[in-house]
């Protein structure tokens, strides 16, 4: 959902596409974003809309795409080694993304503050399946076993 777009989007990912619905009237329309016209077996699998209008979005190949306005548009940056699985927005205005075996903590400027494997914090062999981040400056990190790891910055 981006609501400080003009016109009060919704973020849509998918296989192979994202898309921007807008409420037009009483019609409901999207339009697709040509994001990756070289591989047409991308999928899209994880999104964030941030204050500013600003979108992230992540890919099975393991890029971040940012966007703010698609016309005029998009950053893209190899993120992780396998898919981007999840994307939250962190207190100091920056993200946090997974993978499968890998938390990063990213700077509002793209650039990479912190990165924790799963063996790191003792966790492996499982996968990562979400992560929250709380007001404690803590990760909270859930695993494909069902247990929730808590990780903090310092």
């Amino acid at each position: 959902f981006r609501p400080a777009s003009a016109s009060c989007q919704i973020v849509e990912c998918g296989v192979c596409y994202v898309r921007l619905w807008t409420l037009k009237g009483c019609s409901l329309q999207f339009n697709e974003l040509a994001l990756d016209s070289t591989d047409n077996r991308v999928s899209y699998y994880s999104c964030l809309s941030s204050s500013g209008d600003e979108t992230l979005v992540g890919t099975s190949t393991g890029h971040i795409i940012r966007f703010t306005d698609p016309s005029t548009g998009v950053v893209r940056r190899k993120a992780h080694d396998t898919s981007v699985q999840s994307i939250l927005s962190s207190p100091e205005g920056g993200f946090v993304s997974s993978s499968s075996e890998r938390i990063k903590v990213w700077s509002a400027s793209f650039g990479c503050l912190l990165s924790v494997s799963t063996e790191m914090i003792g966790c492996q062999p499982y996968i990562i399946s979400s992560i929250a981040c709380n007001q404690q400056d803590e990760f909270l990190v859930g695993v494909s076993d069902g247990s929730i790891w808590r990780l903090s910055r310092s």
